[in-house]
């Protein structure tokens, strides 16, 4: 985490807000991850958003976490980006607590299991992101420039 992150994090923590969806690559393509991940953490570090992508080789399920106008304004970008589609928003408001990934601009992972994304697609709210936190440990964790 940034420094200068921190410090507004612990002075205003209940300005924070998490987004958890998922979606559907429009064209798989490893090549095309990589460049959603280094685009998206280089615009994570700019707007002091922390979370965890995952990849299954066919379908998105993102967990992102920062100020509310940024995850605001991150929710309009990806809903208008044409990488992706039936999209499906599971998780969107305040966050409880403290970040759950305050060091990773943009974690990747990928999972093996097919049905997985799938699954998450069923539950909202509170129970999709303890459904998140319950799968994300088990997840195969991959360098910055493997995605």
């Amino acid at each position: 985490m940034d420094t200068d992150d921190a410090g507004s994090d612990a002075s205003d923590a209940s300005a924070l807000f998490s987004l958890l969806y998922v979606s559907e690559m429009s064209a798989p393509d490893a090549h095309e991850v990589r460049r959603i991940c280094e685009q998206s953490r280089a615009n994570n570090l700019r707007d002091h958003i922390t979370g965890l992508l995952v990849f299954d080789g066919h379908a998105f399920c993102q967990f992102v976490e920062g100020r509310e106008r940024v995850i605001a304004a991150l929710l309009a970008r990806l809903e208008g980006d044409p990488r992706h589609r039936h999209m499906r928003l599971l998780q969107f408001g305040p966050l409880a607590g403290a970040r759950r990934f305050p060091i990773w601009r943009l974690g990747y992972a990928y999972s093996a299991d097919p049905f997985a994304i799938a699954r998450m697609r069923t539950t909202f709210d509170a129970a999709a992101v303890a459904a998140f936190e319950r799968w994300a440990p088990g997840l195969t964790r991959r360098e910055v420039d493997q995605p």
